[in-house]
């Protein structure tokens, strides 16, 4: 009997871990088969380049099965043994790269995980196997049937719920899922596994054929061209990131300027009139004699306002402004990146997020605008201008997480809240309208600046007369729901003496996904969807107009404070000579939108017909004929495209320049 019993627990230590090199080699086609078809057939080779790069990166995984599959002996106890140590391996397969992801020191849950999924695997190992007591046989079948269908779960859920999340996490859900569903193979035992038994002569052969194709696939030159579409499609490929991401970067107000590009003043504001698509101010204009209200709102894409899908009428209030007399209407403008931090510290200090002197946390939308950074806030301030901010506080991200935003600000005033609700804007316009009165009958002009919360997710449902079932429908209607409340501080401004001379500008700090490529909410891509934002500006006694060419929200404050004071002019000058007429001059007047983090960096250059997207960890570039494809669906990059190598000569260009105009750094050490 303790043979049988001894024999049995051979075989399912053995089968299990047979049966778990079948599951990594269908995971490995699984990914494969993820990759975009042109890059499959593009060769001979690009199917084994393929293949074997993804078995390569399911090497952590491979010793359980290795192991097993040359062990020539098992007996009962030294099976319960390796049944013990192959869970505790498999779970630490199946966590490390969330442990690496998220700092090993700090995460100390982590860890406590970590032990707990091993030993819960022990457990299960245990009672699955035949060594087990009789008493856990109905145990057994219900644990195998959770697991099986747990697995399966989390693998599809993987795919479909997390798409665009951290790419820690996926390598975690994907191991996870494997580990369950080996789990609840233990003990099957069907004829035709236990009839495998490879020699070490046909062991021998598969691995020489693996080796041989990645050799043949390297040399060929096809790993190193579907290399970056692995890294940035697959999950298992995304494990590069945890040894391809960024060093601490070189943002430092200490550095060295001399190596930066500086063009002369005149130059430079050349440069930015011919290429910025700003019009010209009137001749008499001059700033000191305008009050400047600015109106964010959280993550409004254009095509979902009144401006770029007019039968939606979401917007009324945005359209009216854009109607009326002395306004411009930007039709093609950009946020200078997709994150909230690192779009409005660009536009605070009119620089680039990556020449900003930002530092970026462990979540890259975290982080901190630093102290000695020179803002429109401070600047203004500084010279005659009483300056006030009123903004949503969600989750306390602007006085936690995202912070340096309020410097040069007299007055603050927050409203914090944990989770979304309609209350939330409705404090934050009327704060406002109060700080409005306030300032506004005051001698000195103001710079105020209103920060609305909504469509920001999660989307809270504001009205029984819209659908509201799905994401979009709900962000619709949060949508509507701020264009209210920008309307009651336009109808304060046409109602008041102060509304006379205001500069009004009304804009997004970023876009929003539904999936056009894939992803969902925003701060994860720079597709059209994340970066096309409304921007509307109205100045009294200006001419107005529809400006369609593709512009940069960045731009707005340059335009405006080279006719303020003369050291707000100064600071203008200096930003532009420094930072923005440089890039323009090498990418050929392109507009700039930056995604920065240490395991995800992200640049693109957007021109009228055209878009270049590149990714700075796998050095995937990405190109688009935007006047055909406005929708960025069709990636051109791998054909002949007409002004392809153009645009790349510029992109390479840009990239030499920011490796020395580069002001932000990292700090992973801070994870909140």
């Amino acid at each position: 009997m303790t043979d049988a019993r001894d024999k049995s627990a051979e075989n399912q230590a053995r089968i299990t871990y047979r049966l778990g090199t079948l599951c990594l080699l269908a995971l490995s086609l699984a990914e494969v088969l993820r990759l975009p078809a042109r890059e499959l057939f593009a060769g001979p080779l690009a199917l084994p380049a393929a293949l074997s790069l993804a078995v390569v990166h399911s090497l952590l995984l491979w010793p359980i099965w290795l192991f097993y599959w040359h062990y020539p002996r098992v007996q009962s106890v030294a099976a319960r043994q390796m049944h013990v140590g192959a869970a505790l391996w498999m779970s630490i397969a199946c966590f490390a790269p969330v442990t690496a992801e998220a700092g090993l020191a700090a995460e100390w849950k982590m860890w406590a995980l970590f032990g707990a999924f091993g030993i819960s695997q022990s457990v299960g190992l245990y009672l699955l196997s035949d060594s087990a007591p009789a008493w856990s046989l109905r145990l057994r079948r219900l644990l195998r049937g959770s697991l099986f269908a747990g697995g399966t779960v989390i693998y599809f859920a993987n795919y479909e719920l997390f798409v665009g999340d951290y790419q820690g996490l996926h390598l975690g859900l994907a191991r996870v899922s494997l580990a369950m569903v080996l789990l609840a193979m233990v003990g099957l035992q069907p004829g035709w596994v236990l009839r495998v038994s490879p020699s070490l002569r046909a062991k021998a052969v598969l691995s020489g054929v693996v080796v041989a194709l990645a050799v043949a696939s390297g040399v060929s030159g096809a790993v190193g061209k579907i290399r970056p579409d692995f890294i940035e499609q697959s999950m298992l490929g995304q494990t590069s990131v945890l040894f391809l991401s960024e060093g601490s970067g070189s943002g430092s107000l200490d550095g060295d300027d001399s190596a930066r590009t500086r063009l002369r003043a005149s130059e430079a504001w050349s440069l930015f009139r011919a290429s910025s698509q700003m019009p010209k101010l009137p001749k008499r204009f001059k700033l000191k004699d305008y009050n400047i209200l600015l109106v964010t709102i959280e993550a409004l894409r254009y095509d979902q306002s009144s401006l770029g899908a007019p039968d939606l009428d979401l917007t009324p209030n945005l359209a009216r402004l854009a109607g009326a007399p002395g306004s411009y209407n930007f039709q093609s403008a950009n946020a200078p990146s997709t994150g909230t931090l690192q779009s409005m510290a660009s536009l605070m200090t009119m620089s680039y997020p990556s020449a900003a002197p930002l530092i970026i946390w462990k979540k890259n939308w975290h982080g901190e605008l630093d102290s000695r950074a020179q803002t429109v806030a401070e600047s203004l301030g500084r010279n005659g201008y009483a300056t006030f901010w009123a903004s949503h506080n969600y989750r306390y991200a602007f006085t936690n997480s995202l912070l340096g935003l309020g410097q040069g600000f007299d007055s603050r005033l927050f409203t914090t809240a944990k989770s979304r609700s309609k209350s939330t804007d409705l404090k934050v316009r009327d704060d406002a309208l109060q700080l409005l009165e306030k300032y506004g009958t005051e001698p000195k002009p103001f710079f105020g600046w209103v920060f609305l919360a909504s469509p920001h997710f999660h989307y809270v449902k504001h009205y029984d007369d819209m659908p509201g079932k799905t994401r979009l429908e709900r962000y619709r209607q949060e949508v509507r729901f701020a264009d209210v409340q920008l309307g009651k501080l336009l109808d304060a401004a046409e109602n008041s003496e102060w509304g006379k001379n205001t500069i009004i500008i009304v804009t997004g700090d970023h876009g929003e996904e539904f999936g056009e490529h894939g992803g969902k909410y925003h701060r994860q891509t720079v597709y059209s969807e994340v970066t096309h934002v409304p921007l509307v500006v109205q100045i009294p006694g200006a001419k107005g107009g529809v400006i369609n060419q593709p512009t940069s929200v960045l731009y707005v404050f340059p335009w405006l404070l080279r006719r303020g004071p003369k050291a707000v002019r100064k600071l203008a000058t200096a930003r532009v000579s420094d930072t923005i007429a440089p890039v323009l001059q090498v990418s050929e007047g392109a507009v700039v939108v930056e995604l920065l983090g240490q395991k995800k960096r992200l640049s693109t250059l957007i021109y009228p017909d055209k878009k270049i997207i590149y990714s700075h960890q796998s050095q995937r570039v990405e190109f688009f004929n935007v006047a055909e494809d406005p929708g960025e669906q069709d990636d051109l990059s791998r054909d002949s495209s007409p002004g392809l190598e153009q645009t790349r000569a510029h992109l390479d260009a840009f990239l030499e320049l920011v490796d020395v105009q580069a002001r932000f750094s990292y700090d992973t050490s801070i994870t909140k």
